[in-house]
């Protein structure tokens, strides 16, 4: 039997939720009949993804991109196109440079995951070759129902299929060491009440209202902390805003961590109070571990949490709610408990990375049935009926 081969694009393999979710799905569609190969516009800059690829043997190409509009790589995508004769491609925040290039390879299927509703990312002609690409046929899928009816508005699109994130699940359920022993080498005391945020230090993320929001709550208790596992381009600011709170001591930068799994396990609370999101794998990790969230409720946030239920959700900016529902968590133990089970078996029935791969590889599938279908038919729309809006998880 004829392998399909499926060729997934991104605009680099660092840090973020989108490699990571991508990583994660070329990893669980190793499988009999299909052919992954995985390109970075930019790279290679010594990522962990970029290890964990190479350690794996699935074929990666890097394009070398520069800052900024780069013209070469239009030409290197075709070269790896060619070279692989992939059946369908599938982008990632790179459609504007993936679309163009395909336009000499009419009859290959495109598909493209929209991760983030963020309008500061889509410059006027990067939306323009976007609903151009969406009119011509590329198929466009959500991670959330928020971010797909912001495509809807944004891009005109009329069918935008949903797929949500998906991750390794048990890696978040059995961690490498013991939450005494992290605890333990870190400096904490069994006692201590840990809050954390796995995110980088942007200000999408909103770690500024975060510290505000310990500084007026959890901080009063001697034995609450806040870590924050990540690093980015607001570190200095957030150093600098930790002084002025007088929370030396309580508020600790853990910078990147390739152990995210042991500082889940080893503490209390997940805390995000993002400006926006998509359907942020931060959570989802969380809740596999078996944490309460306190989070904002934004983007696709209210999809993977149940407020009361696996957590609480505040309102977006607020500080004092975020304050009270940290405080309302750190004197219920009882509370914690009982919504940290049901995190986690809401993490294990609904984020499976592998349950998402089985979607998509569904996806792929109708999408070329479909395709073979319209040329044999002359159907001018090939591609139209394969997601027709629909939540496809």
């Amino acid at each position: 039997m004829k392998s399909v081969r499926i060729l997934q694009f991104i605009s680099h393999l660092g840090l973020g939720g989108a490699q990571r979710m991508m990583f994660n799905l070329i990893t669980e569609l190793e499988r009999p009949g299909l052919e992954v190969g995985a390109v970075s516009l930019y790279g290679p800059n010594g990522w962990e993804l970029e290890q964990r690829l190479t350690e794996k043997k699935l074929q990666t190409w890097y394009l070398g991109k520069r800052p900024g509009f780069d013209p070469r790589i239009l030409h290197r995508i075709r070269d790896v196109v060619r070279e692989f004769r992939p059946n369908l491609v599938h982008s990632h925040l790179c459609l504007h440079y993936v679309f163009p290039s395909l336009a000499r390879f009419p009859n290959l299927g495109q598909v493209t995951t929209i991760h983030l509703p963020a309008q500061t990312t889509h410059r006027r002609i990067m939306r323009g070759l976007a609903r151009m690409a969406y009119r011509r046929g590329v198929i466009p899928i959500a991670v959330s129902s928020n971010v797909a009816e912001w495509a809807k508005r944004v891009f005109g699109v009329r069918d935008c299929g949903v797929i949500p994130n998906g991750i390794p699940i048990s890696d978040y359920q059995c961690p490498s060491t013991s939450r005494e022993a992290w605890r333990r080498g870190q400096g904490f005391q069994k006692s201590d009440l840990l809050y954390a945020c796995a995110a980088r230090l942007a200000k999408q993320k909103n770690h500024a209202m975060l510290l505000e929001a310990f500084a007026r709550g959890p901080a009063r208790n001697r034995a609450a902390h806040l870590l924050l596992a990540g690093d980015g381009e607001c570190r200095p600011a957030l150093e600098a805003q930790v002084c002025e709170l007088g929370l030396q001591g309580r508020v600790h930068f853990l910078g990147r961590r390739e152990d995210v799994c042991d500082v889940l396990a080893a503490v209390d609370v997940f805390v995000l109070a993002s400006h926006t999101e998509g359907n942020p794998l931060s959570l989802m990790e969380a809740m596999a571990a078996g944490l309460p969230v306190v989070a904002t409720s934004v983007g696709g946030v209210p999809e993977i949490v149940e407020d009361q239920k696996q957590g609480l959700l505040v309102k977006p900016h607020d500080c004092h709610g975020m304050a009270a529902a940290m405080v309302r968590l750190s004197q219920d133990p009882v509370e914690r408990l009982e919504m940290g089970r049901a995190a986690g078996r809401r993490a294990e029935e609904e984020f499976s990375a592998t349950r998402m791969a089985d979607i998509y590889a569904q996806l792929y599938e109708d999408i070329l049935a479909t395709r073979a279908s319209a040329t044999i038919t002359g159907s001018e729309s090939p591609v139209a009926n394969c997601t027709n809006g629909r939540h496809l998880a």
